[in-house]
């Protein structure tokens, strides 16, 4: 019997949504176990869960009973690793059929991250504008994280995109994943943003966390410029009325994962992080 049956009991059965937990997309490639890597070390750090998604896209109808079956035993042998590699960690795993931009969005409402593996064009730090990751970007249904596939350890520092309440929910998710690192917060504020409140309600939500704060006219250089040794890079979704792109710009060219989170997050403590969150949004 496969042990895609045997998931724990606080992942839901049916797929639906889980604020706890990171959606990775799984095709079995080297993107994908990149991306899978950085997902299972995230939710080991905040306790949480990991559902590892396989579609099986729609070809006219048509789908051998050999590559669903191949699938499965793919998947079983993920979530054995998984669990062998990371004990503790709740995982699960899913296999679907149907469209990609329409399955992953849907397991990963409510709250979820999705988590998806990039890799670059020819060796340069430019992605496909085609790759499933921009995709889901683009769709603006669900909060992304884009995991290159080459992700060094010596990489340090949370850096975030502050431009008002479009980046509320994400200042929140980095100050929650550089705490959780121990690495320091870097706010990029737009330059007629004021973030000295939200900088002061962060340091009482996440005490010991540090903050610092650089004020520029062009956050999109100066956040690629950052990326280029930060551990992660957090923004806000784009407004369809940008002339640059902040998000999309990032995801094409940083050198480090970037998370563009949409749904507000609250804290993981009580108290400070949810008067934080009510600022921020």
């Amino acid at each position: 019997m496969s042990i895609l049956t045997a998931r724990p009991a606080r992942v839901p059965l049916d797929g639906g949504p889980d604020p706890d937990r990171s959606v990775v997309a799984w095709n079995g490639s080297r993107s994908a176990r990149a991306a899978l890597a950085w997902a299972a070390a995230r939710e080991r750090r905040r306790a949480g869960g990991l559902l590892l998604v396989r579609v099986l896209e729609d070809a006219g109808g048509l789908r051998l009973r050999s590559d669903v079956q191949r699938a499965l035993t793919e998947l079983d042998a993920e979530l054995a690793a998984l669990r062998k590699a990371f004990p503790g960690l709740e995982v699960a795993a899913d296999l679907r059929a149907g469209s990609a931009e329409e399955v992953l969005p849907a397991l990963a409402a409510g709250g979820a991250l999705l988590v998806v593996g990039t890799r670059s064009i020819g060796g340069a730090t430019t992605r496909s504008p085609w790759s499933l990751g921009l995709r889901m970007l683009a769709g603006g249904r669900a909060s992304v994280a884009l995991v290159p596939t080459e992700c060094w350890s010596w990489r340090s520092g949370v850096v975030a995109s502050f431009r008002g309440s479009v980046d509320g929910a994400a200042v929140l998710f980095a100050a929650d994943e550089a705490q959780a690192r121990g690495m320091r917060l870097t706010l990029v504020v737009e330059e007629g943003a004021d973030a000295a409140a939200e900088r002061d309600l962060l340091r009482a939500a996440f005490p010991g966390l540090d903050v610092s704060v650089l004020r520029t006219a062009l956050p999109v250089p100066v956040l690629v410029g950052l990326a280029r040794s930060a551990a992660l890079v957090v923004t806000g979704p784009d407004d369809p009325g940008d002339r640059e792109p902040l998000a999309t710009s990032l995801a094409v060219a940083s050198e480090a994962p970037v998370a563009v989170v949409r749904a507000p997050r609250l804290g993981r403590g009580a108290g400070a992080s949810t008067r934080a969150a009510r600022s921020l949004r």
